[in-house]
């Protein structure tokens, strides 16, 4: 549209350079710009910091990622940085959504279409966050005839409609792509071309925002839009373990790095330097501090075991049996309000609001979730092995402290009768849950219970005690059952004590992802004696309020 217009005011203001070389390729130019407002010094000292700069440049390429997808691909990085942004030509809208804007957003999107070519003369697509969306400021990213403009009389109607169906801390995500008739727009009314004015502008707004409230009154519809196939459909679960993640301080979103590629895997599978983790956009619980620990993932080859154990089978029906589908329909079909604190968060269930112990939950769904997979774990590898008498060591100090003297010899094992008891098992531990333990006695790995979920390992000292004084090693199904249970309370565990609101952040980002999970699993519900009997017992639902129609 203003490409000549562009290029005249950077020549005035720069150093252009631009070398024509006759070559097969793509029509194309390239333009190298330097010392921007190197004569005009009073513009250059009034912009910002360099880092402030860039992160708008990435902000609007990230827009424009989204809007040409499937068309473009787009990459930017900082001189002597790797690429802080890099798309594919081949991925799909969502997909680039999912990287760009994380994984939170994109599983809860709408996807919206509309044509109108009589008076109107336009059509609309786009995507537009359904009631499940948590987030603090509103996205509104608005193309009209493939430019990136504001409307303001615009975002004003969609916020208001959205302020009926979403808590007064949550907005929106909208991103619009909308053609209308050329001669029916005006596009020079900014001088900066950010703005426009069309046609029946009133009109066409009201139209966007009843197709948008439509969406939203639609409960089934607006529910949730998986954009990636659910790992734990049909009980498979990927084999691949999990990748060394950020150990630098947190940074603006805006400054981190977004790697999207649909032919590449979601993880490294080379032993090659990884790119800086301090630059990756993280969205889920993966974005934890444990670079320390962790090896780069490897795609595990084999295939996944069918293992004819009656035991197992048996703790499998157990736990069909004696479900609760008034309980399971509950859960199953909850969205997921806030975070109350570590233990509780609160649910939505049709008309009622429920108070849920988040850990009780966890540990259920952990348990059911190790039976599901049992034996075709995936690994958490340490970057480097750990002494198991150095992890329980001090926690066995701590418990003696609390115990009388009296009882310690015969309640409390020392380390010694820990490393022995996990040595003695470690083939089966390594074989059946993927928990590693080398002949020094060093823990080397743990399971992958849930893809992409990654427990607190402040509690791992107290997991390796348990696992040896709790687990009853003498009978096949016992066995099974007690180290179930032991694992799962384990990857059941919260973060630790909240601080400041940023924490109830985090433990909040667990929700979609376990929602996610219950969906997929056998049952989620407690033993069945009757509904609210187990509900009471298993401490799953602590209180029920009405919020009325």
């Amino acid at each position: 549209g203003f490409r000549g217009e562009a290029l005249a005011a950077i020549s005035h203001i720069s150093y252009p350079k631009s070398n024509v070389v006759p070559m097969a390729a793509n029509d194309g130019t390239v333009i190298t710009v330097e010392n921007l407002f190197y004569n005009l010094v009073m513009r250059k000292n009034a912009l910002n910091s360099y880092s402030h700069e860039y992160n708008l440049i990435l902000d609007l390429l990230t827009k424009y990622a989204v809007n040409n997808s499937n068309k473009a691909a787009f990459s930017l990085k900082k001189f002597g940085d790797n690429c802080d942004l890099n798309t594919n030509i081949e991925n799909k809208c969502i997909e680039n959504i999912r990287g760009l804007y994380g994984a939170n957003i994109a599983n809860n999107l709408v996807e919206l279409s509309f044509e109108d070519s009589n008076r109107l003369k336009f059509s609309m697509t786009g995507f537009t966050s359904n009631q499940n969306i948590h987030q603090k400021s509103f996205v509104f990213i608005l193309f009209i005839n493939s430019r990136l403009v504001e409307c303001s009389s615009l975002k004003k109607a969609i916020d208001l409609v959205y302020s009926n169906y979403l808590l007064k801390s949550c907005h929106p995500f909208v991103y619009l792509d909308i053609k209308i008739d050329p001669k029916n727009v005006d596009v020079n009314v900014h001088p900066t071309k950010n703005e426009v004015h069309f046609l029946h502008e009133q009109e066409i707004c009201e139209k966007v925002v009843q197709i948008i409230e439509s969406k939203l009154t639609d409960g089934r519809e607006t529910r949730r839009l998986n954009t990636e196939p659910n790992p734990l459909i049909n009980a498979s679960f990927s084999q691949i373990s999990m990748a060394s993640v950020d150990e630098s301080p947190k940074r603006n979103t805006n400054e981190k790095c977004v790697q999207m590629n649909s032919k590449s895997p979601k993880v490294s599978h080379t032993e090659t330097t990884p790119k800086r983790p301090h630059k990756q956009i993280r969205t889920d619980s993966k974005d934890r501090k444990i670079d320390e620990y962790l090896l780069n993932a490897k795609k595990m080859n084999k295939s996944r075991r069918d293992l004819k154990l009656n035991s197992v089978s048996s703790l499998r029906q157990k736990v069909s049996e004696e479900s609760d589908s008034r309980l399971q329909e509950m859960i199953c079909n909850s969205s997921y309000v806030g975070c109350a604190d570590e233990t509780f968060v609160l649910f939505q269930f049709e008309t009622q609001l429920l108070l849920v112990n988040a850990y009780n939950l966890n540990i259920e769904l952990f348990y059911q979730l190790f039976l599901v997979d049992f034996g075709n774990f995936a690994k958490i590898r340490f970057r480097k092995p750990l002494l198991i008498s150095d992890l329980v060591k001090p926690y066995i100090e701590e418990l003696n402290k609390s115990i009388d003297s009296d009882t310690q010899s015969s309640q409390t094992l020392d380390v010694t009768q820990i490393e022995t008891i996990l040595m003695g098992k470690s083939e089966m531990l390594s074989d059946y849950f993927s928990l590693d333990i080398s002949a020094d006695r060093q823990l080397i790995s743990l399971p992958i219970i849930l893809e992409g979920f990654i427990p607190n390992f402040a509690f791992l000292p107290q997991f390796l005690y348990s696992l040896a004084k709790d687990v009853n090693w003498d009978k096949e199904k016992e066995c099974f059952e007690s180290i179930g249970k032991v694992l799962a309370k384990f990857y059941a565990k919260p973060p630790n004590k909240f601080n400041s609101n940023l924490d109830h952040q985090k433990w909040a980002k667990r929700a979609p992802a376990i929602l996610q999970a219950m969906e997929a699993i056998v049952s989620v519900s407690p033993p069945n004696d009757n509904a609210k009997y187990s509900v009471r017992t298993k401490g799953f639902v602590l209180w029920k309020a009405s919020m009325g129609v």
